[in-house]
């Protein structure tokens, strides 16, 4: 990651992972079915299921993250993630479904059941903490968080000739769902006032999604074909005390002031000293796209991470661009869900005795920090910069396809809210009204002896309280 040209760090990680589950039937492979259409067990399942954490972290402040003078850790902290997750359970687009017997091409083959299902479940953090001098870089705190995680299921077209049609006594499923949860923190406060200037900068490229599809003709007692695709990131980056550079160039490892924007200063946006906190950012993420390639992934690649980020929005207002920012905080995120039935090319026919159900349902959530509270420097500059660009797809949609059924319901919904746990006592607070009615009662006791129990009475809220 040396080639970002993004200067020398105290404590640099940087956490490249591909995870890839399938449960996939290849076009190669021939299905023959020889069950009867009064059969129970000839069921068809194909199911792939992933749960995965990432944890990226980068700490050069020290041992406690607060650690000031000598027992501090120096330099930058840097933390680069790139992760690529796939999830696929699928029968490819022709592959031949047969029935035994003299003419497997044609007829009909019985299922009991049909279940093509994708289900992902993914939890990611990355986290970068400055130490006491900062390094020698314009970006003493940078995390990079590239991540795409892509869920499929379907039930593809047919083989060219192959005129079976799949006959399903009760239900077919083909589902796909996704939910990821991604944080990351880009710390420049940890170390305190010993902190070198520059910026802090957290940039995350995410790219989710799920899709779930039927490209060939059946009869069933009910179709479904569901996609669900749940994406959150929270990403907050924090200036650090000195914040940054007036004119955009390191500081030295000493604390000294800064050098000139004319001394050490570039076009290219590298650590040498751009004073442009776009120029840092694009450096960061053509090094983020470059190891992408190395992830592979469906939704992580050279490919999706250059279409996600070019053309992106900078970091200006209505009176320009902003030059230099100690809190910088860059997401682009994009979150897909597709559920159909049919292509634009293959006609198919779906008969059900039921209902037919094509739901799509969708959550993207983003929450962008960038906080230069801390900053108290009389040389440094105090500009916090967040950029949160978000796009999701939610589609439902019939294609090429004839349907006849019970009913039909075509959905693409947003996943509201859970709802809020019932609120419950704490042991103190149990505690607490259990002495408040121990005194209540007291007080009522005395009050009866002395024959002044008509002076207390029950309020509304089932309290005791004097009358009048």
């Amino acid at each position: 990651y040396s080639n970002a040209n993004i200067g020398i760090g105290g404590a640099i990680t940087v956490h490249i992972a591909s995870a890839k589950t399938k449960a996939r039937v290849y076009d190669t492979a021939k299905l023959t079915f020889t069950g009867l259409e009064t059969d129970t067990e000839n069921n068809l399942t194909i199911h792939a299921e992933s749960y995965a954490k990432f944890d990226t972290t980068a700490d050069a402040s020290g041992k406690d993250g607060t650690a000031s003078g000598g027992t501090a850790g120096v330099g930058a902290g840097i933390a680069v993630s790139v992760i690529g997750v796939d999830v696929i359970a699928a029968i490819a687009d022709g592959t031949p479904f047969l029935r035994a017997g003299s003419d497997p091409t044609h007829g009909t083959p019985y299922l009991n059941q049909l279940e093509i299902s994708a289900k992902n479940t993914l939890d990611e953090t990355t986290s970068a903490k400055a130490g006491s001098a900062g390094g020698i870089s314009a970006t003493p705190v940078l995390a990079v968080h590239v991540s795409g995680a892509d869920v499929q299921a379907y039930l593809g077209t047919p083989a060219s000739g192959n005129l079976t049609l799949l006959k399903i006594k009760n239900d077919a499923l083909v589902s796909a769902e996704n939910a990821v949860s991604r944080q990351i923190a880009a710390n420049a406060s940890a170390a305190g006032g010993n902190v070198g200037l520059g910026g802090s900068f957290a940039i995350s490229v995410v790219n989710d999604s799920a899709i779930a599809r039927i490209n060939r003709s059946m009869q069933a007692k009910s179709v479904t074909v569901h996609a669900q695709s749940k994406s959150t990131m929270k990403s907050t980056s924090r200036a650090g005390a000195n914040g940054s550079p007036p004119g955009g160039t390191s500081s030295s490892p000493s604390g000294g002031e800064a050098a000139s924007g004319s001394e050490s200063g570039s076009a290219d946006g590298s650590s040498a000293g751009s004073s442009d906190a776009d120029s840092q950012t694009d450096s960061a993420l053509s090094s983020g796209k470059t190891l992408s390639g190395s992830a592979g992934s469906n939704n992580t690649n050279g490919s999706s991470v250059g279409g996600q980020t070019s053309n992106r929005q900078k970091s200006q207002t209505s009176e320009g661009s902003i030059q230099i920012a100690a809190g910088f905080a860059l997401n682009i995120q994009s979150n897909r869900s597709e559920a159909f039935i049919g292509n634009e090319t293959n006609f198919i026919v779906i008969t059900a005795e039921e209902a037919v159900v094509v739901e799509a349902f969708n959550r993207t959530d983003a929450q962008v920090v960038a906080n230069a509270s801390a900053t108290k420097a009389k040389i440094g500059i105090g500009v916090a910069v967040s950029i949160n660009v978000v796009t999701y797809t939610n589609h439902a949609y019939i294609g090429f396809a004839a349907i006849t059924a019970g009913s039909l319901r075509v959905t693409a919904s947003i996943i509201e809210d859970e709802p809020a746990a019932a609120a419950t006592e704490t042991p103190a607070e149990e505690s607490t009204n259990f002495i408040t009615n121990i005194i209540k009662d007291l007080i009522r006791q005395a009050a009866e002896a002395m024959g002044l129990g008509e002076l207390f009475s029950a309020d509304t809220n089932g309290a005791e309280a004097l009358s009048g």
